[in-house]
């Protein structure tokens, strides 16, 4: 649909709503009108000016779920949605003024309500008695907003609301055993640094044309670790995680979390490992605690520790205070959580790391890959002190797709949502063969791959050598929001990619 086409359509269907509002006879049915659609636009025009996309019907469930969050990264987003928020107080402020007008309107038809009324109960409906109907799953930016909140709207009450609160899923369950003992682990004190948000497309050392990684880079040209693109296990922090520290290959793993039977803080406590999970993250965000094992950890900490504050975070570099409180001389299994480039970008790197500016979104989404270049640098400085054997493992959640005026992550269409850096560098000779065996043939690693390689170098089985294929979660852990299956074609470095959902 062209430019001039959208305008239209839209232009009519505005009209039509305003019409229903004015002269329906029943004022239930135009004040519903009002309430829905002044919320519609609401959040169609923001998260279309900010992210790039319509809002799905698992955003609107994400939106309830994760509200502390979306309400700190709503507040920063509000400078640039200027145009936008105009455009939406002049929308809401015509249905409003429609409304006063019924007031003053004789003539107001029993037929228009009841055509109102079925315009906004015929696709909930439907999609209740037919489960297979597809219409609003993933919105379409050639729809309009009005056509596009319907959907969205209807599908979310039809399927994704009693599915949540039920727990049902379309997906095949997935479940995958426990790994083999085979040895009491490679490396003495095994630190992963878990990042957020960092998309390796903005990475200097992956190509990107900014110098966002000077010293990943130099590790890189020294030969010194071995340095991969992958792909996330899922486009939210909620799914990718719990799926790397459960190994999880696939969606619909809930049982596997649950059981633990392949969890990396289970498995290194069997092998005398002190766990730690150390969060620079604000607390009221970190709900995946419960998906991750925390019942195996010995050491919890996150910002709330230092700032006894549950929505404030703390600056990254509390991870270095932390790391260099833990007993060296011990076996640890240690995962270190960013805050990393999560939104808003502003936030995430401090005045005097500022190196490429301020004026936008993009020069501080990259002021903060800048920020994790020099905390990985200074972790590994701090490794390179301690004794005995030691392993550094560092990779994203998932990616961004950010631009001078919009950013922001959780759909398909951008790769960069789904491409993540990886690292690992060992003063172990065997643990870097083993990763070299591992990576070096593959063009980019799945997300499970790098997790079978951690429980390797914890001493266990590694069930997950092949880059051949692989899948990634999209909005739920169970997939039922979509996941994307990658096939990687005959005789290239490149991937196909598959929508699914079962």
């Amino acid at each position: 649909m062209g430019s001039a086409e959208h305008i239209g359509y839209s232009v009519i269907y505005g009209l039509i709503i305003g019409f229903i509002i004015t002269y329906a006879s029943s004022k239930f049915v135009a004040l519903t009108y009002v309430v829905f659609f002044s919320i519609a636009y609401t959040m169609q025009y923001s998260n279309l000016a900010y992210f790039g996309y319509w809002m799905s019907p698992m955003d609107i469930w994400l939106l309830l779920e994760k509200s502390a969050e979306v309400l700190v990264d709503g507040v920063a987003m509000i400078g640039h949605l200027s145009v936008s928020i105009v455009l939406i107080l002049l929308v809401c402020a015509a249905f409003t003024l429609c409304f006063k007008m019924r007031q003053q309107s004789k003539q107001k038809s029993r037929a228009l309500s009841v055509f109102g009324l079925i315009l906004l109960l015929f696709y909930p409906v439907k999609m209740m008695l037919d489960r297979d109907f597809d219409l609003g799953r993933l919105p379409k930016l050639q729809h309009t907003a009005v056509k596009t909140s319907l959907y969205t709207a209807s599908r979310f009450f039809a399927h994704i609301l009693p599915d949540e609160i039920l727990g049902l899923s379309a997906v095949k369950p997935a479940l995958h055993p426990a790994p083999a003992s085979l040895n009491e682990g490679l490396s003495d004190n095994i630190i992963f640094v878990m990042g957020e948000s960092l998309s390796s497309d903005y990475m200097g050392v992956f190509g990107y044309d900014q110098p966002t990684t000077p010293w990943l880079t130099e590790q890189k040209k020294e030969g010194l670790g071995l340095i991969k693109q992958g792909f996330s296990g899922g486009l939210f922090t909620d799914i990718s995680v719990p799926y790397l520290f459960n190994m999880i290959e696939k969606p619909n793993a809930r049982q596997q979390i649950e059981r633990g039977t392949a969890n990396l803080f289970r498995l290194a406590k069997l092998h005398g490992y002190q766990t730690h999970f150390l969060s620079a993250q604000m607390r009221s965000g970190l709900a995946l605690t419960s998906k991750i094992g925390k019942q195996w950890v010995d050491d919890y900490a996150d910002s709330s520790s230092i700032t006894g504050d549950e929505y404030q975070p703390v600056d990254d570099s509390q991870l270095l205070d932390w790391l260099s409180k833990i007993d060296a001389n011990k076996k640890n299994f240690i995962v270190l959580h960013q805050n990393g480039s999560h939104e808003p970008y502003a936030i995430r790197s401090p005045l005097s790391s500022k190196v490429f500016g301020t004026s936008n979104l993009l020069e501080e989404y990259l002021n903060s890959v800048h920020y994790t270049d020099s905390i990985l640098k200074a972790i590994n400085s701090r490794l390179e002190t301690l004794p005995g054997k030691w392993t550094l493992l560092f990779t994203s959640d998932h990616g961004q797709h950010v631009s001078k005026t919009a950013g922001g992550k959780g759909n398909f269409k951008y790769s960069s949502n789904y491409d993540v850096p990886i690292f690992i560098k060992s003063n172990v000779p065997q643990v870097r063969d083993l990763a070299g065996a591992r990576f070096d043939q593959c063009p980019k690693v799945f997300q499970v791959q790098l997790s079978a390689f951690v429980a390797e170098v914890l001493g266990y089985s590694n069930d997950f050598t092949s880059c051949q294929s692989g899948y990634i979660s999209g909005k739920r852990l169970t997939g039922d929001s979509g996941y994307m299956k990658l096939t990687r074609l005959p005789d290239t470095d490149e991937y196909q990619s598959k929508i699914l959902y079962r």
